[in-house]
């Protein structure tokens, strides 16, 4: 199955490309669409580069890092495989059909309602006729009685005017009326008696709930394996989904699978966490704050010189706060600022210190 369009994170994308060169960026898009539209990323290697018109050695050079870096090649297709993007098919292929059931459903309610629909106009149309009567009979008394009625259009005006001129008949279309109104909701109580005494309706109704429950919790799981799976790869680690099950369906009810992938690839690719072997998956899903937080970093620029940043002024500020008293903690911070300052203008020895 191939999908005609698909949403674009640029966020992701710049975090996931940014130590790709501007060909193998444009390669590796294109192998995004070929994956997307069903083709594949075959392993025959000169078609495959014919497939990405990849003709100079530059290009093919591309191809092939791109290759050991993001896919994985699966022997029983011989084809190259990546698993986010195999992913979002899956996605892609239950998402279609859902809506496809949803539609059938649609369709069957659709026609129920319309034969219902049908059925409460029948009787609209009647209490209409007989209303349009009565309204008739009163105008006709009254104008015998050489009552003004010049402008009087409701029905409740009309019968106070009747009423009070001595028109016999409005008490029995008073009857009338509750007797009808008795009638239909006698009607209506006996339908909803025989739904609710109906065991085979309310069996069907529980039986949906729980299959639709199950989906729902079938989803989560395999949302939760493959943010495990993700952090596998690009960690370079062997992290359990038995282990982090609650942390990750935790985070999941709060947070899309999206901003929890953006984060982990922050605490992956952050300097400061690798020198610092901090690179551990408790520091992105252990609780909703922390990783709100590093999405909120993830979405801060990366390098001091740029407006706005606050990432190295963050990381001095923290690392002074572990290594002296809270009251000299402001002394480290401003000294943070000022060496930041002079790295911006090429001045001093500042090195270049990342958040974490």
């Amino acid at each position: 199955m191939s999908m005609h369009y698909c949403s674009h994170d640029f966020a992701r994308w710049a975090l996931d490309t940014q130590h790709m060169n501007r060909i193998e960026k444009s390669i590796y898009l294109d192998m995004r669409t070929l994956v997307f539209t069903g083709k594949g990323i075959i392993a025959d290697l000169p078609m495959l580069y014919r497939h990405l018109n990849a003709h100079s050695n530059e290009e093919k050079e591309a191809v092939t890092f791109l290759l050991r870096d993001k896919f994985k090649l699966d022997k029983r297709s011989n084809t190259y495989k990546h698993k986010e993007w195999e992913q979002e098919l899956k996605n892609y292929k239950y998402a279609k059909r859902k809506n496809s059931n949803a539609n059938s459903n649609a369709n069957s309610n659709g026609q129920s309602n319309a034969n219902s629909n049908e059925s409460n106009g029948a009787s609209n149309a009647e209490r209409q006729a007989k209303l349009r009567n009565e309204k008739k009979q009163i105008k006709a008394f009254l104008s015998s009685k050489n009552v003004d009625i010049k402008g009087v259009t409701s029905i409740v005006k009309l019968r106070e005017l009747a009423e009070s001129n001595g028109y016999s008949n409005e008490k029995s279309v008073t009857d009338n009326a509750e007797s009808n109104a008795t009638s239909n909701g006698q009607s209506n109580a006996d339908d909803n008696g025989n739904n609710a005494t109906n065991p085979s309706h309310n069996l069907e109704s529980k039986n949906l709930e729980s299959k639709n429950l199950n989906k729902k919790n079938k989803t989560k799981k395999n949302d939760a394996i493959a943010l495990i799976d993700f952090w596998n790869e690009r960690a370079g680690q062997s992290v359990t989904y038995k282990t982090w099950k609650s942390n990750i369906e935790a985070r999941l009810k709060n947070f899309e699978a999206s901003e929890i992938e953006k984060a982990m690839l922050f605490v992956i690719n952050n300097p400061w966490y690798r020198e610092n072997n901090q690179v551990s998956i408790n520091n992105v899903i252990s609780s909703d704050k922390r990783l709100e937080d590093k999405i909120q970093k993830a979405n801060q620029p990366l390098y001091p010189q740029q407006t706005g940043n606050q990432n190295a002024n963050s990381q001095s500020y923290s690392n002074a706060s572990t290594t002296v008293t809270r009251n000299n903690a402001d002394q480290y911070y401003q000294q943070a600022l000022a060496e930041r300052n002079s790295y911006q203008h090429g001045q001093g020895n500042s090195q270049l210190v990342y958040v974490a």
